[in-house]
């Protein structure tokens, strides 16, 4: 007899009182034959039947497809197996007498152990399709990584051990037996079958099947994820077509994979194919197949993939599935079908209720019954309803609901309050609802929501700026609830984006630094929990690397070769190949990483490294003391990238700690310590401080080690901010901390080097005396610290700078301490020593700066680029000295002004190669083609450096020198324009622009058509009302009246969008929230609106009589006009945009902070940039909307063209001032005359601003508002 045999099972005999797990083989092979021999040949010692009759118990009807039919099915055929000869009718009936066959009301354990309890004494008992049952109670760990991967036995082990365990229990106490049967493919991993195996008085039997498919599908998973990620996803391919599988099995193959790498476009492909493979498809394989269209962005395919209903649906999992995409398609039928099936078969699901509360909460958004509920009420008990019923009248009570809810229990209160604050939130109550969501963020049940209606009226009142300035502290209150809940969901970066982007210069201006600042600093005084000892490694080191470790170590590194790839948190090396503890395999793999990075005079070996700590952390697992360890280890490589210039990998390896964080609240303490760590050794001291500021939040006891590197790190991140006086708060903390681990913090290099370093910076502008006399110190520290790699670096760069500037200050650096400058060189290694000597060098060369600039990883966001080469800023601003002994030569500051200018925008194509002379061929081509390029930056000094493109010549263009800097001259006048010019009344003359203007004295060469590439800072300046002065003494005249003027973000960007690609968009679409038939009352007069935001009572609102104006030329070129009051969501097709709004400063009139109609509508720069992602060409008639301002942080700029860039727009048109509303309907009809002749972006933008000239005067205001950025050299497509 093929398969199993009872006889063999039973052999020697079964006990009352226990359990046989049977995993593997049909229902006829197992329970039939078991339950069949049992019940004709269990007897006792005196030979009476054991068993009274067998009881198969089945799952409910709605979640198996086994009948009770099919049950008697295989008991008949399985004893005509057992014994040769068929079962006659009246074996059947005696059969279908004494065995019953029973669903379960539920998937739920408890309910399958009462059945089993209610059978009685003497019974035999066979548990059917087990793994559909769930223990609530059991909590499957947690799975992350890029590599991980879940598979079906990694679900159902855990609950079928404990089904096992309590059916164990329950035959006991009632004297019977049990089979449990699995139909599932027998464990494989170690850990899970070591799980099966781990309860008392149940034996487990594994059944296979030679060449089974499906085992073979199984075994190579894992390892077809491995490759895909490791780019052979032709491989796997070649492999599944040699495999004799149905061609829906193998697409559904291949999109779970494409799916994983992320590749939107690959996969929407892939499952576009299947809809005609479905039917031979599992139908839980739709289900996953509409979640991978809806993630894609495809909803319509979603639709069409996701199953009607959940008939043939009898994994809870893709119920919960099916319900989650079907909320998100808003699919009301489809949503009430998926919730009843699963009331009924997991009514305890977690997934339900929170669908069931979201739906809720979703519902209180509206603000009346008289609205339709966007969500059906289905599944909502009482208690729903009531809330939702409360919440939907005219004038809710909020605390009447919230009291009621109060006696529901704790969770429907917490439930209430946020019902409240999302309701609160959509009527415009932010302050109320951000009151009410912060005292839930800590729920374990609706933290998150909370925190999501928190952040989002945080924002709500940071853009209407709702509170006062002297009372900005407010926020700092709601911020820590927001990481209450973001410290204990390390994982939730969704959230995570959220906070920082709230922070950023576009939500905050400059204020969220110090908000955060502040924030963290107020966590940090709540106080923190130290461990009571730290012990003392009771081996050496030498100790520590012994023959087993060596063996271990051998062993480890043969795997990890054979797998071919390994990723921390998630690879673990199996235990029999650590023939050492873990622990000191572990404690002797920290020391070799400690000493790779101490190799004085060389480099640190990354690779090496990297494969050490990967290692460890694959072994962490097994260890008990070190068990952390790889959290400790992964933050010491990341330093080590981001020393190395590889910034990239260092916030990859941030990002993979937090996942691995999320076991205990030591490890997510330890991975919010170290990611702010990694961070501020990134630059980034926005996520620096979000990282610190969770920290905090996260009350655990901590090793006083590790509590050294947090204080440290919170130490570097204050000083670096320029908040000097608060980082030195920390310094004794610092000491004592050092002090209590065993440390002479009076010497020790670390303390001292913190210490030095902010004495130089705060030496900026000392005298020569105070800057020899640190010069003296650090020289001393350094000459102590060397022969420790890690301890001199820091001092030797320190070393570096101090001689630098006592040089630079006319002082003398002696022989001696050059000569300990060359020795700490040697000793940190090449890469190290070429940075210091590059940023320290008064004028270094321009083959080190471009060395310097390609030893840098590049980053995966532009938006990091600034941060990741902020060094090499600061080595490019050098090249742009002058003094008698180093002459600027032109073609070197057309490099640096290259690396100045503002990468952050994300590049339209591939970033290109950068050389020393590649802007300069660059700026000759664009030359070649009829356009001058200047190169603006600011040297060190801080005055103006102007290079000129002209003609394959390179020339300097020099600046007049005032008592002044250019630097001090320009903050002077940032502090009132350009936003004053667009207030500025025409019939006050011109005055006020060429006195400002000529304040700062810039000098422009005269040119037809001028390409500005300028840093940052310079990106502020209005090149348009540059005066230039002839050289024949004729009148001066603004640059804008006689040449076409464009500013790009950077040569490199703009030689990436000349590379990609061009939109394949055609329309002409405009926004404008306003009303076509409001009566009017307008004039033609220029002086009668002051600009776009003027108007008064008695007149009709300003966008009313831009749209009246633009109509006529809106509807001659053929747009589409949208005149509603939220922003536009079908600019999908557009080639062209025009958009007409008021925009909106911030408080301290810096940066462009809102977009607003002129009734309710208020929304953020970043909210349009979204909603016009893609338009090619852009014209924003908004005030201020072509604003630039200079990031407060970094090297960047921040503007609402910018976004519009990064979102895949080519050239954006706008006034950097209030633009009168006389000059869109002046200007747009000579533009798109301009335009659809053939005209570049640029002429067309001269064209139009010389035909409001003409037609309103010469008043810069409005003749010189618009100006174009980006691609200046776009035309229409032909």
């Amino acid at each position: 007899m093929q398969g199993l045999d009872p006889a063999v099972l039973f052999g020697k005999g079964f006990d009352l009182g226990c359990a046989d797990l049977v995993i593997g083989g049909s229902l006829r092979e197992v329970i039939g034959r078991i339950t069949t021999d049992l019940l004709i040949k269990a007897t006792d010692k005196d030979g009476r039947q054991v068993f009274t009759g067998a009881t198969i118990i089945l799952p409910p009807a709605d979640a198996t497809a086994v009948t009770e039919e099919n049950v008697f099915a295989a008991l008949i055929g399985a004893t005509q197996e057992l014994r040769g000869f068929p079962v006659d009718d009246e074996e059947e009936k005696v059969l279908r007498r004494i065995v019953r066959v029973l669903h379960t009301p539920s998937l739920v354990v408890a309910d399958l152990v009462c059945k089993i309890q209610e059978q009685g004494s003497n019974r035999l008992i066979a548990v059917a399709e087990a793994s559909r049952f769930q223990d609530p109670s059991v909590n499957l760990p947690i799975v992350f990584g890029a590599s991980a991967t879940r598979f079906p036995e990694d679900r159902w082990a855990p609950h079928v051990t404990s089904l096992c365990r309590q059916v164990v229990s329950a035959v006991q106490s009632i004297g019977s037996y049990a089979v449990v049967h699995v139909r599932e493919l027998p464990a494989r991993k170690p850990e899970n079958r070591q799980l099966l195996l781990s309860v008392d008085d149940c034996y487990v039997l594994e059944l296979s099947q030679a060449d089974d498919m499906e085992e073979v599908l199984s075994t190579r998973s894992e390892t077809w994820v491995s490759m895909t990620l490791q780019g052979r996803l032709k491989e796997v391919q070649t492999e599944l077509d040699g495999l004799d599988l149905p061609e829906a099995t193998k697409l559904h193959i291949l999109v779970q994979l494409v799916n994983r790498m992320g590749q939107t476009a690959d996969t929407l492909d892939l499952l576009r194919r299947l809809p005609p493979h479905l039917p031979a498809l599992p139908v839980e394989a739709a289900v996953q197949l509409a979640q991978f269209a809806i993630r894609a962005g495809d909803e319509d395919l979603a639709q069409e993939l996701l199953p009607d209903s959940p008939d043939g649906i009898f994994d809870d999992m893709w119920l919960e599935a099916g319900l989650e995409v079907a909320t998100q398609l808003e699919d009301n039928d489809r949503i009430a079908r998926f919730d009843a099936r699963l009331e009924a078969l997991m009514p305890a699901s977690e997934r339900l209720r929170e669908n069931r509360d979201r739906r809720l909460l979703t519902n209180c958004q509206e603000t009346t019954s008289a609205v339709e509920q966007r969500f059906t009420s289905a599944g909502f008990n009482a208690h729903h309803l009531e809330l939702q019923e409360r919440l939907t009248e005219l004038k809710p009570n909020y605390d009447a609901a919230i009291k009621a809810a109060h006696a529901w229990g704790q969770e429907w209160w917490q439930l209430a309050v946020v019902c409240c604050a999302i309701h609160a939130r959509s009527m415009g109550q932010f302050r109320d609802a951000a009151d009410a969501a912060s005292i839930i963020t800590s729920s374990d049940v609706y933290g998150r929501q909370a925190t999501q209606v928190l952040l989002y009226s945080i924002r709500a009142m940071m853009l209407r700026e709702l509170i006062p300035k002297e009372e900005r502290d407010y926020y700092r209150g709601l911020f820590q609830s927001a990481f209450q809940f973001l410290a204990r969901n390390p994982a939730d970066d969704g959230i995570r984006s959220n906070l920082t982007s709230l922070l950023s210069v576009e939500s905050c201006g400059n204020q969220g630094l110090p908000l955060i600042a502040l924030t963290m600093l107020d966590l940090a005084e709540h106080g923190i929990s130290l461990s009571s000892s730290d012990e003392i490694p009771d081996k050496s080191n030498t100790d520590l690397l012994n023959d087993e470790v060596k063996t271990s170590l051998v062993n480890a590194m043969r795997w990890m070769g054979e797998s071919g790839a390994g990723e921390p948190g998630v690879t673990v090396i199996p235990r029999e190949l650590i023939v050492a503890s873990p622990d000191d395999f572990v404690a002797a793999i920290g020391l070799l990483v400690q000493r790779g990075s101490e190799q004085l005079g060389e480099d640190v070996d990354l690779v090496s490294m990297e494969k050490l700590v990967l290692i460890a952390c694959a072994v962490c697992p097994h260890a008990t003391k070190e068990r952390d360890d790889d959290i400790r280890l992964m933050r010491l490589l990341a330093s080590q990238f981001a020393t190395s210039g590889q910034f990239q990998r260092a916030r990859d390896s941030a990002e993979q700690i937090l996942l691995m964080g999320q076991t205990s609240l030591l490890r997510q303490r330890l991975a919010w310590a170290a990611f702010a760590d990694i961070y501020h050794r990134c630059r980034n001291y926005v996520v620096a401080l979000v990282g610190m500021a969770c920290a905090l939040a996260t009350d655990v006891t901590v090793p006083k080690a590790d509590l050294w590197h947090e204080v440290h790190a919170i130490h570097r991140v204050l000083r670096d901010l320029g908040l000097f006086e608060l980082s030195l708060q920390f310094v004794p903390a610092m000491r004592k901390l050092l002090g209590d681990l065993g440390f002479d913090p009076e010497t020790d290099p670390r303390i001292i080097a913190a210490d030095l370093g902010l004495q130089l910076m705060l030496a900026r502008n000392a005298s020569l005396d105070r800057l020899q006399e640190l010069l003296t110190k650090i020289a001393a520290a350094s000459e102590s610290a060397l022969g420790n790699r890690n301890r001199l670096f820091p001092l030797a760069l320190l070393l570096g700078q101090a001689s630098s500037k006592v040089d630079a200050a006319g002082g003398v650096v002696t022989r001696s301490t050059k000569a300990l400058l060359e020795t700490a060189l040697q000793q940190v290694g090449h890469k190290s020593a070429t940075l210091i000597k590059t940023i320290s060098a008064e004028k270094p060369s321009v083959e080190d700066v471009l060395a310097m600039f390609n030893e840098v990883q590049h980053t995966a966001f532009a938006a990091d680029f600034a941060r990741d080469y902020a060094s090499i800023a600061l080595a490019a601003r050098r090249l742009l000295n002058t003094n008698n002994s180093a002459v600027t030569v032109a073609s070197d500051a057309v490099f640096a002004v290259e690396l100045l200018a503002d990468q952050t925008v994300t590049l339209p194509s591939g970033r290109p190669v950068m050389t020393v002379d590649w802007a300069m061929q660059q700026a000759f081509e664009l030359s070649d083609a009829g356009y001058d390029i200047v190169f603006m930056a600011l040297d060190e000094k801080s005055e103006l450096s102007v290079t000129h493109v002209a003609d394959q010549k390179v020339l300097t263009v020099d600046q007049p020198r005032q008592e002044q800097t250019f630097r001090r001259r320009f903050d002077a006048w940032l502090l009132e324009y350009p936003r004053k010019y667009g207030t500025i009344d025409r019939n006050d003359g011109n005055n006020i622009f060429y006195l400002t203007m000529e304040k700062l004295d810039v000098r422009l060469p005269r040119s037809e058509r001028l390409i500005i590439v300028a840093e940052p800072m310079l990106q502020q300046l209005t090149a348009n009302l540059v005066v230039i002065q002839p050289d024949d003494g004729s009148w001066s005249y603004f640059a804008g009246t006689q040449s076409s003027i464009g500013a790009v973000p950077s040569l490199t960007w703009l030689a990436a969008a000349k590379a990609a690609q061009r939109s394949a968009r055609t329309c002409y679409k405009a926004w404008i929230s306003a009303q076509l038939d409001s009566k009017l009352e307008d004039s033609e007069s220029p002086g009668d609106r002051d600009d776009v935001d003027a108007h008064e009572p008695d007149r009709a609102q300003t966008l009313d009589v831009a749209l009246r104006r633009l109509s006529g030329s809106f509807a001659e070129f053929g747009f589409t006009v949208d005149t509603g009051r939220r922003l536009p969501s079908d600019m999908g097709d557009a080639a062209l945009a025009v958009v007409t709004a008021h925009g909106g400063l911030n408080s301290d009139g810096n940066y462009l902070h809102s977009i607003r109609d002129d009734e309710v509508l208020v929304e953020a720069p970043s909210a349009l940039a979204n909603a016009l992602a893609g338009v090619e060409l852009v014209i924003l008639f908004v005030c201020s909307g072509g604003r630039i301002d200079k990031n407060p942080w970094d090297n960047s700029t921040t503007s609402l063209p910018k976004q519009l860039l990064s979102r895949g727009s080519r050239a954006v048109i706008a006034s950097p001032w209030p633009l009168n509303v006389l000059v869109t309907y002046n200007w747009l009809d000579p533009f798109m005359r301009a335009w659809e002749a053939g005209f570049t972006v640029l002429d067309a933008t001269k064209t139009a601003n010389d035909a409001v000239a003409k037609h309103l005067g010469d008043v810069p205001q409005y003749s010189l508002a618009m100006r174009v950025y980006g691609d200046v050299l776009l035309t229409r497509p032909v």
